[in-house]
């Protein structure tokens, strides 16, 4: 019973990396497609928001429908839901409208900045919160991202203005 729950917990390590490369691709290519789609028009950022979601509608009545069709016939839509899945759903709808505005007025990768400390933020709320005890590829990982928002924000002084000096100039003197 022991080596079978080592072999349920091992995995290919070739396919969890490729599976991140191609998620992190996938998601850097949607992030800059929707920074050009919000910024191109002067499209309302709620019509942008429709337009969005009439795509992703389909699919999931599609999942729906592949799933759980008899438990929607039977008990209804709106079975299970209760007061705090409706505010994850609101907190859903309304972190989804800030990232449209966030996209609309500032770009990718502040965005992508704000998430990252947003993510090492959490980690570090749920220490004490859910006994997280973070380890070297933690600390590393946090570190890397502290280090990208600081790298983001660094503005280089610029380069003195030098006056050119034509050689007639420098042999009179």
């Amino acid at each position: 019973s022991q080596r079978a729950s080592t072999n349920a917990n091992s995995g290919n390590v070739l396919i969890g990396v490729c599976a991140v490369i191609g998620v992190s691709l996938c998601s850097g290519f949607a992030s800059v497609y929707l920074e050009k789609i919000l910024k191109g028009d002067k499209t309302s950022i709620w019509v942008r928001n429709v337009q969005l979601c009439i795509f992703s509608i389909p699919l999931q009545l599609f999942a729906i429908w592949q799933h759980d069709y008899e438990k929607v016939l039977r008990l209804g839509w709106m079975h299970g839901f209760c007061v705090s899945t409706w505010l994850v759903v609101s907190m859903f709808a309304f972190g989804g409208l800030l990232v449209a505005i966030v996209i609309r007025f500032a770009d990718n990768n502040l965005k992508n900045l704000a998430m990252a400390l947003a993510i090492i933020l959490s980690c570090i709320v749920s220490v004490p919160l859910f006994d997280f005890k973070p380890n070297e590829i933690f600390a590393g990982g946090a570190f890397l991202v502290i280090c990208s928002i600081f790298l983001y924000a660094w503005q280089p002084k610029p380069a003195p203005a030098y006056l050119p000096v034509s050689a007639n100039e420098g042999a009179q003197k």
